[in-house]
């Protein structure tokens, strides 16, 4: 069993033949069967074997390309990847299906329709190299590796809440994605203060920091629920700000979902 049962991280609804085929509509291309085939037993989900042998990889990791979790199909997965595309600067006719916003994992479509090969996109360092001849040889390569003291956890050592803040108030995008997923990974304890941040941080004159926030804002409700009054604040200066609702209008119809599903009966 590939799949971390013990996790519904990253998990979407169970997949049907007609969100497939919108999916792949959507898209434009034909997704790998060994893909469709696992999103068939589990829509997207944290694996077991997160590590992947192959010769290039992150500085810190010695041996391997991590494999945090792989994307499901659906808004908050696999079809993420036009949006991802366009605020990353990832090559076009691709599809990504892990990653974090230094590394991405990717079903190339630049060359063919169906059954990509698969490969590793180093954001910072502005790689882009094959791994995989297919999905289907990705699966088979997964395993279970010596977790470095990064993977087990200590992904921001010595950093606190108030150097988080500051990295956001500063000018350098790699500090803004470390606070920010700094704040995904100790949300415990700082719901309400993350959720004043975001609502800040919509608000700034710095368009790509405020895409950033729009985008973390759905990310983050995957750990926990946004007030109503928040995210009705949150819809708000969506519709007031044209950039916002020009950038990044899954968040609009991401709120009014989530208001429908939780306040809907109040």
């Amino acid at each position: 069993m590939i799949w971390d049962v013990e996790t519904d991280e990253y998990k979407l609804p169970e997949l049907t033949d007609r969100m497939l085929a919108a999916a792949e509509t959507r898209l434009g291309v034909k997704l790998p069967e060994s893909y469709v085939e696992l999103m068939r037993v589990q829509n997207g989900g944290v694996p077991v074997d997160q590590a992947f042998s192959c010769d290039i990889k992150p500085d810190w990791a010695d041996d391997h390309v991590p494999v945090q979790q792989i994307y499901g199909v659906g808004e908050e997965g696999i079809l993420q990847s036009p949006y991802l595309i366009k605020e990353w600067g990832l090559p076009k006719e691709i599809v990504v299906f892990s990653g974090d916003g230094h590394m991405w994992l990717a079903m190339d479509y630049r060359t063919v329709k169906s059954e990509p090969p698969i490969i590793f996109v180093d954001a910072d360092n502005e790689r882009i190299v094959p791994v995989a001849s297919s999905f289907a040889d990705f699966l088979t390569g997964l395993y279970t590796a010596e977790l470095s003291e990064d993977e087990e956890g200590d992904i921001y050592p010595g950093l606190s809440a108030e150097q988080a803040l500051e990295a956001l108030a500063g000018e350098d995008e790699a500090n803004w994605i470390l606070s920010f997923n700094y704040f995904y990974e100790n949300a415990a304890g700082q719901e309400r203060l993350i959720e004043q941040k975001m609502l800040e941080l919509l608000g700034t004159s710095s368009k790509q920091l405020k895409n950033l926030a729009a985008h973390y804002i759905m990310i983050y409700h995957e750990k926990f629920s946004f007030g109503e009054q928040v995210m009705q604040e949150i819809y708000s200066k969506m519709e007031q700000d044209e950039v916002l609702k020009e950038a990044v209008p899954e968040l609009r119809e991401y709120i009014q979902i989530v208001q429908d599903a939780s306040y809907g009966d109040k």
